[in-house]
Formats: C-alpha cells, sequence, structure tokens
C-alpha cells in the first residue's frame, strides 16, 4: 500500500496574454489548466487556442476548447519544473447570437468556419430561422451585412468563410401557427386544435366537449379572409348542425369558434341584508325566500339588532322608484306564517337597524398618575372604579385623595357649564371585585389622577477623586449643597487639590460647571456653594504643583527645534505667587518683540479664566496658581500699519509727542486736585 503525504512543488513560468504574469510556485499535481487558472486565466485579448507547453525547447499547443469538449484532455498535459506557459493573442474572433445553444464569442483557429462555429455553440435552436442568417463584417473601411441560407449550405454540403471580428445572427422562427383553429365557450377544453383536412364545426366541437350549458340556437363563427384580411362573423344554429338540420360547415385555418352559455342571455336578480346581522351580503334570488329565510343565511341577528327592520323594493322597469316597508322583525323570526315575513322580490333589500347608532360616541377620558392614560367608550354600566382598572391602575405617584372628575352640564336653552367633583380614592380597592361605593360616570366625564406633591424618587450624585470616602450618594433633600454633601462624606484627603475641582451636570446636557470649591468650603453662604442635581458628578484631583506655558508670543518660540519637541509648550514647577508676566520672563526668556502682551490669560484648574488688564497704559497681569496655564496670542500688524510707519513724518511725530505730554499732565493735575 501506497499514500502520498505530500505532493513536492515546482516553478512554472507564465507569460503572455494573461491577466497576471510571472513566475509560480504549485504543486506538482496540478496541470497545465490549473496553472494558467493560478494566473488570473487569458486576457480579453488573449487566445484560448493557443496556448503554447514549452518544455526543453519543444512545445506543445493546447486548446482549451478541446477540454471544454472532453475534460480529460487535462491529464495530457501535467507539468514538470521550470516549465513554459506562454498565451498568444487571439487571431480570429467570431461572436454569435441568436438561436444556437450557446451564443457568446468563439475563437476560431485555421480551417475552421462557420460549421465549426455552430458545432462550438453546440448547435441550433428548434426555433431557429435557418432560411436567412446575417452575418456582419468589416470590409473596405465599411461595414456590410451578409445574407446567407443556411438550409441551402447544410444540403450541398458547402461551409462559409467566416473573417476576425465577423458577428453572426441567427433569427428565431416567431409567426404564429397557420394551420389551427380554435373554440372558446362552454366547452370542456377550449383552446386550439390543429386544422386537419375536411374538418368542419361538429369536428370542433366533439374535440371540445360542449358543455350542458351552452346555448344551442345561436353560436358565431369568426372568420378573416386570408386575401384581404376582411373579418366576418357567422351566426349559425349549433343544435341544428348537431342534429344534422343544418349544413356542416368546412372550416378554415384561423377560424374560431365562438359558443355562448344561457346563463348569458338569463337576467340574474339578487337579493342583500345588511345591517346588525353576523354576515351581510348579496344572496341569489328565489321567488320562494322570505325575510326569515335571508335573515338565516346571513347567519342571524346580533344582540345589538333593533326589533325592528325596513324591507327596501326596487321597482325592476324603473330603479328610481323605491319602496320602504317597515317590518316587525321579532313577529317575523317567531312566527313563519306571520304577515311580517314577507315574501321576497328580486332586487329587495333588508336593513337591519342597530340600537348603536341612535347613541352618538360617547367617551370618558382620565390622565395624569395613571399608567395608561386615554379615551374610552361610555357605557352607562361605566364606573370610576371600571375607569381606573382599564387604565392600568394608579401609577407609583398618583395621590389617591386628589382624583377629580370633570362633567359638562347640558341644561336646554342654557350654556353648558362645567362641574367638578373631587373623590378621595384612598379607601377605595379598586382591584377588588366589590370595591364599595362606586362614583356613577357620564358621557363625557374627565378623570384626573394628581401626582403626589413634591414626589421624587431617589436621585444620586457621584464624588470622584481625593474624597475620603467617594463613590455615589443620594440627595437627602431637594436643596442639598455641595457643602453639604462634602461635610456629610468625611471631607477630602491631605492630596486634596481643591483648587482644580470641578462639577459636571448632566441634566440638560449642560457639562462642565466652573465652580471655586475652596471658596465654598470656606464661606457656605457664598454663590460657588450650588445647589446639587441628579446626575452631577464632583470631581476632586491631585494636588498639581506645575505651570504650563504655552511658548507663542515667548523668546523660547524664536527656537523652533525646542518648540516642536515640546509641543508648543513648556511645563513648569510651580514657584509661588507670581503673575504670568513672572513666569513667562522666569521659564520662557520674556515676551518676544511682536508678542500681543495685552492677550495674556491664565486658565485656573477648576475653570476660571482671568486676563490682563490695563489702566493708563500700566498692564496688571493675572496671578498664577497651582496647575495653571498660560497663553498669548501672536502680535499681528495689518500691511497698512506697516505701510504708515515707513511714510513716517517727523513733524506729525512731533505733535503726537507733544499731544501726549500735554494729556499726561492734565491727568496729572486732576489727579492731585482729587487728592486735596
Amino acid at each position: 500500500a501506497v499514500s502520498l503525504n505530500t505532493a513536492r512543488t515546482m516553478t512554472i513560468n507564465i507569460f503572455g496574454e494573461v491577466e497576471q504574469p510571472g513566475s509560480y510556485s504549485i504543486s506538482a499535481i496540478n496541470t497545465a489548466f490549473n496553472a494558467l487558472i493560478a494566473a488570473g486565466g487569458p486576457t480579453e485579448i488573449g487566445s484560448v487556442r493557443n496556448i503554447q507547453l514549452i518544455r526543453n525547447g519543444k512545445s506543445r499547443n493546447i486548446d482549451v476548447f478541446a477540454f471544454m469538449q472532453d475534460p480529460t484532455v487535462q491529464y495530457d498535459f501535467y507539468l514538470e519544473n521550470n516549465d513554459i506557459l506562454f498565451v498568444a493573442p487571439v487571431e480570429r474572433m467570431i461572436s454569435l447570437s441568436g438561436a444556437v445553444i450557446r451564443p457568446m464569442r468563439y475563437e476560431l483557429k485555421k480551417g475552421e468556419d462557420l460549421s465549426t462555429l455552430l458545432n462550438y455553440a453546440g448547435g441550433l435552436k428548434s426555433n431557429a430561422y435557418t432560411d436567412l442568417i446575417q452575418i456582419s463584417r468589416l470590409e473596405n473601411n465599411e461595414k456590410v451585412l451578409i445574407d446567407l441560407n443556411l438550409t441551402d449550405l447544410i444540403a450541398e454540403g458547402k461551409d462559409f468563410r467566416l473573417m476576425d471580428g465577423d458577428v453572426v445572427s441567427i433569427k428565431t422562427i416567431e409567426a404564429p401557427m397557420q394551420k389551427v383553429v380554435s373554440v372558446t365557450g362552454p366547452v370542456r377544453y377550449p383552446g386550439e386544435y390543429a386544422l386537419t383536412e375536411g374538418m368542419r364545426i361538429s369536428d370542433l366541437i366533439r374535440k371540445g366537449i360542449l358543455e350542458e350549458t351552452a346555448r344551442l340556437d345561436l353560436a358565431f363563427l369568426s372568420r378573416r379572409d386570408a386575401e384581404t384580411g376582411q373579418g366576418e362573423m357567422i351566426p349559425f344554429a349549433l343544435g341544428d348542425i348537431l342534429e344534422n338540420k343544418a349544413e356542416d360547415l368546412e372550416l378554415q385555418k384561423g377560424d374560431r369558434l365562438v359558443i355562448f352559455t344561457q346563463a348569458r342571455y338569463l337576467e340574474s336578480y339578487e337579493v342583500s341584508i345588511s345591517g346588525s346581522v353576523r354576515n351581510a351580503g348579496s344572496f341569489a334570488f328565489d321567488d320562494t325566500l322570505r325575510i326569515s329565510d335571508l335573515v338565516y343565511l346571513a347567519g342571524g341577528i346580533t344582540e345589538t339588532a333593533l326589533h325592528f327592520a325596513y324591507l327596501i323594493r326596487t321597482e325592476l322597469d324603473d330603479p328610481t322608484q323605491k319602496e320602504y316597508i317597515r317590518v316587525d322583525l321579532k313577529e317575523a323570526l317567531a312566527d313563519e306564517s306571520s304577515v311580517y315575513n314577507l315574501s321576497l322580490a328580486a332586487n329587495d333589500q333588508i336593513r337591519i337597524l342597530d340600537r348603536n347608532t341612535f347613541t352618538e360616541g360617547a367617551t370618558v377620558s382620565i390622565s395624569g398618575a395613571v399608567r395608561n392614560p386615554g379615551e374610552f367608550e361610555y357605557q352607562p354600566s361605566l364606573k370610576l372604579t371600571d375607569l381606573v382598572r382599564l387604565s392600568g391602575g394608579l401609577s407609583l405617584t398618583a395621590s389617591p385623595k386628589r382624583v377629580e372628575v370633570f362633567r359638562i352640564l347640558i341644561d336646554e336653552n342654557n350654556p353648558t357649564k362645567t362641574l367638578k367633583y373631587s373623590v378621595d380614592f384612598s379607601s377605595t380597592d379598586y382591584l377588588s371585585t366589590n370595591p364599595g361605593d362606586e362614583f356613577d360616570l357620564q358621557a363625557f366625564d374627565q378623570v384626573v389622577v394628581r401626582d403626589l406633591p413634591d414626589f421624587r424618587l431617589q436621585e444620586s450624585v457621584r464624588l470622584e477623586g481625593e474624597i475620603m470616602y467617594p463613590g455615589s450618594y443620594a440627595l437627602l433633600k431637594a436643596d442639598e449643597t455641595l457643602v453639604d454633601l462634602i461635610n456629610r462624606t468625611g471631607g477630602f484627603t491631605e492630596r486634596a487639590f481643591l483648587e482644580a475641582a470641578t462639577l459636571y451636570r448632566t441634566d440638560q446636557n449642560k457639562g462642565d460647571i466652573t465652580i471655586s470649591l475652596k471658596d465654598a468650603m470656606k464661606n457656605p453662604s457664598s454663590f460657588d456653594n450650588i445647589i446639587l442635581k441628579k446626575g452631577d458628578v464632583i470631581t476632586v484631583p491631585s494636588l498639581d504643583q506645575t505651570v504650563t506655558i504655552y511658548l507663542n508670543g515667548t523668546k523660547i518660540q524664536k527656537y523652533g527645534q525646542f518648540e516642536a519637541a515640546s509641543g508648543g509648550k513648556i511645563i513648569v514647577p510651580y514657584s509661588g505667587a507670581h503673575d504670568a508676566k513672572w513666569y513667562i520672563k522666569e521659564y520662557a526668556n520674556g515676551f518676544y518683540g511682536k508678542s500681543k502682551r495685552a492677550s495674556v490669560i491664565v486658565n485656573y484648574p477648576n475653570g476660571y479664566v482671568a486676563g490682563t488688564k490695563s489702566f493708563l497704559g500700566i498692564r496688571s497681569y493675572p496671578d498664577v496658581e497651582m496647575g495653571s496655564e498660560i497663553r498669548m496670542q501672536k502680535k499681528v500688524k495689518k500691511e497698512k500699519e506697516k505701510r504708515e510707519r515707513k511714510e513716517f513724518d517727523g513733524t506729525e511725530a512731533f505733535t503726537t509727542i507733544v499731544g501726549g505730554l500735554t494729556t499726561g499732565l492734565t491727568l496729572l493735575l486732576l489727579i492731585q486736585q482729587l487728592g486735596n
């Protein structure tokens, strides 16, 4: 016994018109066809008939069409290491369409022409029109059309030479069958039948098998003249032909025998019933029918039917004339011989009235603290407890002592009034089958169940960071403040950085709220001690003894590589309560010449922002605290200002300087007077 565990690999070189030419390492058990598939197969212009397998300087031709006709051909082309597959360009491509088994494009080799093409296509279809096939060809720089009679070519054993780019089209036989006749109407097998020599009307009737419902005194033979195309309808008595009393006409191709049913010429009448019955509808008229019979045919009356009905009778000769007959329905159904159980006439209608049609669509509604508020159909038997049950019962927030009923008072000849009734529902067990005294409802009542005053479920907030006992806490009262919560939760750790504490509010998607927790703890009456809401998150970070300086507008900015390496900022130790200018000078080498010093701001860790102030040309920079960020904008000079500086005029400069000195002296005198 021998088994193959692993097949060796070999290298195959594939070139020419393939999708992905190159060298491939494949298993030795693959054939040339498998290798071609690995390379993506031939391109649009690649040949499938002229593929060369080259080995040791010798070549063999591979024909894919031969493989399609006999798949065992592939075993004749096993590969060896370093074999070469070369796909040459296609030489002659023919397109074939129409009534063939496989319409598509085919590549033909030398010596292969029209007959070979049809063979590759699987042959002609049964509906192929062989008297005329057409070949579209480009010849002498113009498109020509060649008509061929394929039937003659096959009979003479000839072939037709095809050229590259030819398009061969074979038409299908679309003309309808000629030697047929047909029969329609009340026959068991209507349709078309083959026209035989000497076939007559009776012969066609025997094939179709006439039904008993057929009308025998009149039928028609529809015939069209073959030369003029003029149609005619030939009437005849079908019964006379079948009894050999009249001429049995001989049929021609295309003849159509039209037979009618007897019911086509009979009047068909109905009677109908509507209203408060189980199955309203129309029924075939019978002159023996009575009112009770039609009621039973409709499944009987419903429980809401009134004891009387109306019979609506229409005159057959004048449909506009109607008569309304009042019927005591109870008597008609109780006694078939009753005078009210009238016999029906053709097209009679019975309308049984429903008591609900005489009452308006009155409703009652319930809203407020119930599970399923809504509107319900009013019935006199409906009680307040019933309405509460229908609405799903009282909700958790409901106040049973505050159930209010609003009722409209309708008094003839007086304006309507709205009355209010307050019902204490706290002692009523509406889930009990016998809830006790019940409040009667009237049509159009509106019931409102009020909510408990100031009802709230537990509302939680969260403390995070340097809190002695962080986590979620329920608010104990509606106006609990930030300081109240901190005091009852154990306070802060030694590392708490109160200046950087933040509050995030989820209520109404407000987001971060800027607060000073330090000021709130010092002075609980300050505005920073805000009232907490459900979902608030208070975060107290650890102590941050650093200051961040953004280098834009500083002298260090000139050192581009350093700025890029530091991300445009430097983080320095907090060196005490100094202003922003001091930190910029101490750690960022001071301001750059074109910097906009008035734009210096400090972002504090709790969200506050302080900017530079100026009075009489003297700037006051904001103080820096731990965890702060110092930022500054770069000064941008407009082109106009640059031109004005270039066009400097000495006289104008002198005037400006004198004006400035005068203004300064005036201000100094005013200050002195104020001091005195």
